[in-house]
């Protein structure tokens, strides 16, 4: 099964923000949230673009298949540590969050 990811590039350290006195952090995630985006996925340092397309494209396979963002990202992330090898290392998979409801 082939899913298309409407994105040409990934962006890293996306999940990052700057701490602002009486507002709390600011950044990426706030400014989407405020803009109406309920849920995103997001990094939190940079992972190279080839391992990126791979973990987010394994995540959309699972969204297509009916799971839901919270299940399909720990789903993903298993996988990944299965893999083995590189991949199992958490510097591959646990940058990406969640971010929204």
């Amino acid at each position: 099964m082939k899913i298309s990811i409407p994105f040409s590039s990934s962006a890293c350290e996306t999940g990052l923000g700057k701490v602002v006195g009486g507002e709390g952090v600011m950044g990426l995630p706030y400014a989407l949230y405020v803009a109406g985006n309920k849920n995103t996925i997001l990094t939190l340092w940079s992972i190279s673009d080839r391992v990126t397309a791979e973990f987010i494209t394994s995540f959309f396979a699972k969204l297509k298949a009916g799971r839901g963002q919270v299940e399909a990202l720990t789903a993903t992330k298993c996988e990944f540590i299965k893999k083995g090898g590189r991949y199992s290392n958490p510097m591959y998979w646990a940058a990406f969050v969640l971010y929204g409801v």
